[in-house]
């Protein structure tokens, strides 16, 4: 008679651990991802300098892989030409020999908060605050970049479908 009476506790407590190793899933954000835009905007002391959107040229090479390790590795073969080109700036994009940069991630509430791994050094004192959250079926990059003195500061949206 005295079993049963802690049956409902160890039911109790079976239940917690099935719905806390439920919370502790990160299945939504695990794969690869395909990016499929990106949304650039350059501050002066919250003075727009530039903003604009890329829908190109993006292939198989410009992604973002995670890991159920922790770690994510991304993938890129353009860069961004963004050197003052009358009133604006270029849209020009560069096709460069295709790399990758690997990352470690965690979560912090409902984002995910990305960091370089290895991190380098920072010789100048350039900050940069790199988070990940999932809205339907799209990853967003949010990557804000700050200069040594905070006032002139790049914000990148990067847009991503999972294969």
């Amino acid at each position: 008679m005295m079993k049963m009476k802690y049956l409902p506790i160890l039911f109790f407590v079976l239940a917690t651990a099935l719905v806390s190793c439920k919370k502790v899933q990160q299945a939504p954000l695990s794969g690869k991802w395909q990016q499929t835009k990106l949304v650039i905007h350059l501050n002066n002391a919250n003075v727009v300098l530039w903003d604009t959107t890329y829908l190109t040229p993006f292939t198989s090479l410009d992604y973002m892989q995670f890991n159920g390790n922790g770690t994510c590795l991304t993938g890129s073969d353009f860069y961004l030409i963004d050197a003052p080109s009358g009133v604006g700036y270029s849209k020009t994009v560069q096709e460069i020999t295709p790399t990758t940069d690997n990352f470690n991630y965690a979560t912090d509430g409902a984002v995910y908060v990305l960091t370089p791994n290895p991190n380098p050094p920072n010789y100048a004192g350039i900050t940069t605050a790199d988070t990940i959250s999932i809205h339907g079926n799209t990853l967003l990059l949010h990557s804000v970049g700050y200069g040594f003195d905070h006032t002139v500061h790049s914000v990148f949206d990067g847009y991503y479908t999972k294969q």
